[in-house]
């Protein structure tokens, strides 16, 4: 199961981004 042990990092660094992202598309995009 290497192939889940790779994407597991992934998913963090990913996620971890998206709580940056979130407020910044809510700011840009209000509305949305």
């Amino acid at each position: 199961m290497y192939l889940a042990e790779d994407f597991m990092p992934l998913a963090i660094h990913f996620y971890s981004l998206a709580e940056h992202f979130i407020p910044l598309a809510t700011h840009f995009y209000p509305f949305a």
